[in-house]
C-alpha cells in the first residue's frame, strides 16, 4: 500500500481552431505542457501566456502538478536470515521539476516512481542487519536515504524509514523480555533474604498477614515430624557416640532443647535406704521391720545414736527391754 497521487491533472486532446474555446494558462502551483503537431513540447509555467491559444497547431495538453506532497510506499524488506523479514514504511515529500519528462514519459505515480528507483540500495542494507536489530537498521536505512537525489525530473526529501517485526516476532519478543524482568525481579527478592521473601509476599497479599503466618506453621510443622521420624529411625540403645550428638542437635533445633553434646540422663531412682532413714526421721518405723501380727522384727545390725560412739551391737528379741 501506498500514498502517492498522479501529477499530470489533466490531458486535453485539439483539433482544429479554438476560436471561442482558446487555450488558458495555468494555475497557480501547475505547469501547462503543450504537445506540438510537429517540433519539441512546450512549456508554460503560471503567470506565462500561451502561444497561439487559439489556431496553434497542437495535437494536445497536459496539466502537470508541480506543488509539494507528502508521499510513502510500504515494502518488505529482507534480513540476514532470510526466514525473516522487516515490514518497512518509507514516507518523503515529492515535488515535479520538470514537468515536460513528466507528462511525454508518462508518469502517473509518483510514489511508484521512487520506490522502484530506492528498492535495490534498501534491500541491500536490511540485508546486513539481524531481524532483532531493528533499531540499528532503521537508523542505518535513514541515513542511506538522507542524501537521496531522485534525478531531474521530480525533488525528494525528508525521508522517514520505519521498520517492524510483524505481530509474531514482536509478540514473542515481548513474553521474553517481560519473563526476563520477573527473573531478575525474583532474583533480588531472594537475594534480599527471609525478609525480602516475607515483604514480597506480604505485598502480594495486600498486607494480610493470613497466608504468611500459616505458610510458616505449616512448614514448622513439617519440620517437627520430620524430626520425629528421624528420631524414630535412629531408635535407641547402644548407637555410635556421633549419632546420639546428631540427635541431640536434631531435638535442640526442631523442640527447641538445651545441648549439650549429650544424652540426658534419666532419673535415678531414690535408694531404699535413703527412703527408709528418711521416714524414721519422722518418728515413724519403716514397714518393712514389722511382722506379719504388728510385732517389732528383730534387726541384726544397729547403730547407737545415744552415745554417739558408733559401736556396732548385734542383739536378739529381748535387746530393747
Amino acid at each position: 500500500m501506498s500514498r502517492t497521487y498522479n501529477p499530470v491533472r489533466e490531458i486535453v486532446r485539439l483539433t482544429g481552431p479554438r476560436w471561442t474555446n482558446p487555450i488558458k494558462p495555468p494555475p497557480f502551483g501547475h505547469a501547462l505542457v503543450l504537445e506540438p503537431a510537429a517540433g519539441p513540447p512546450i512549456l508554460v509555467r503560471p503567470g506565462e501566456p500561451v502561444p497561439r491559444p487559439r489556431i496553434g497547431n497542437y495535437s494536445r495538453y497536459y496539466v502537470v502538478d508541480m506543488c509539494a506532497y507528502r508521499l510513502g510506499f510500504e515494502v518488505r524488506l529482507p534480513s540476514s536470515d532470510p526466514s525473516f523479514s522487516f515490514d518497512t514504511s518509507v514516507n518523503f515529500t515529492c515535488a515535479v521539476l520538470d514537468p515536460v519528462q513528466v507528462a511525454t514519459r508518462g508518469v502517473h505515480d509518483l510514489a511508484e516512481q521512487v520506490r522502484l528507483s530506492t528498492i535495490r540500495d534498501l534491500r541491500q542494507t536490511a540485508g546486513r542487519f539481524d531481524i532483532l536489530h531493528l533499531h540499528a537498521a532503521e537508523a542505518e536505512l535513514n541515513d542511506l536515504l538522507d542524501g537521496y537525489h531522485a534525478g531531474p525530473m521530480i525533488e525528494v526529501g525528508s525521508f522517514t524509514v520505519q521498520l517492524g517485526t510483524g505481530e509474531e516476532i514482536h509478540e514473542q519478543v515481548r513474553k521474553h523480555r517481560l519473563s526476563r524482568l520477573a527473573h531478575e525481579h525474583m532474583v533480588g527478592i531472594v537475594d534480599g533474604g527471609p525478609r525480602s521473601i516475607a515483604a514480597a509476599e506480604l505485598h502480594t497479599a495486600g498486607g494480610d498477614p493470613t497466608s504468611y503466618l500459616d505458610r510458616l506453621e505449616r512448614a514448622d510443622q513439617r519440620e517437627k515430624q520430620h524430626a520425629l521420624d528421624v528420631l524414630g529411625a535412629l531408635g535407641g540403645g547402644s548407637e555410635p557416640t556421633f549419632t546420639k550428638s546428631e540427635r541431640m542437635r536434631l531435638l535442640e533445633r526442631s523442640f527447641g532443647l538445651p545441648s549439650s553434646g549429650e544424652e540426658p540422663r534419666r532419673l535415678a531412682r531414690r535408694p531404699r535406704l535413703t527412703s527408709a532413714i528418711a521416714t524414721s526421721a519422722d518418728g515413724d518405723t519403716p514397714a518393712a521391720e514389722h511382722g506379719q501380727n504388728g510385732t517389732q522384727r528383730p534387726s541384726r545390725v544397729r547403730f547407737s545414736g545415744e552415745d554417739g560412739s558408733g559401736a556396732r551391737n548385734e542383739a536378739g528379741p529381748d535387746s530393747r527391754r
